[in-house]
């Protein structure tokens, strides 16, 4: 998982397909059949897009906030607690920008799905693909997201997406 970079490369890898200039064509904002009010997935992304400026604070060095301690005998106290705990935000965080991001793209799937013209998604992509499916319906008209987003981010946190990969990790 790219907790260095704090969740930009997910991000901006779902910015690209609710971009119409760079998105092959698919509606603005990955939005379903129904136009007008319908904005399509645009909450998600500013979700992301905030849980990816929150990282980049949580990943500023946490020697920068040290104090003397011990009557001033020590001038610097142990930041390994509090670094440790900005590493699991980091990393709870993270969960919820890639949830988001298969959110975004499996929309996106589901929008250009009958246009592919026997073009095929491949072996591994398609079984995520499924499973995604069939946990998170696809976005056909406005409604309210958080459940959405957060069968998404469980999806994610399970490793059940990377298991149908084939990708086992030790929890």
């Amino acid at each position: 998982m790219p907790i260095l970079e704090g969740g930009d490369l997910p991000d901006r890898r779902s910015s690209r397909r609710w971009d119409p200039a760079r998105n092959f064509g698919r509606p603005r904002n990955v939005g379903g059949a129904r136009h007008g009010l319908h904005t399509g997935c645009t909450v998600p992304p500013n979700i992301a897009a905030s849980l990816v400026m929150e990282n980049r604070t949580l990943c500023m060095p946490t020697s920068t906030d040290s104090i003397p301690n011990k009557s001033n005998q020590e001038d610097h106290i142990s930041q390994a607690t509090w670094s440790a705990r900005k590493a699991c935000m980091v990393i709870d965080n993270m969960y919820k920008i890639i949830g988001v991001e298969f959110l975004c793209a499996c929309q996106a799937v589901s929008l250009i799905e009958k246009d592919m013209k026997g073009l095929k998604l491949g072996k591994v992509t398609s079984k995520a693909y499924a499973l995604f499916r069939s946990r998170v319906p696809m976005v056909v008209e406005d409604r309210y997201m958080y459940p959405l987003i957060r069968d998404a981010v469980e999806l994610v946190r399970s490793g059940k997406l990377l298991e149908e990969a084939g990708i086992h990790l030790l929890h």
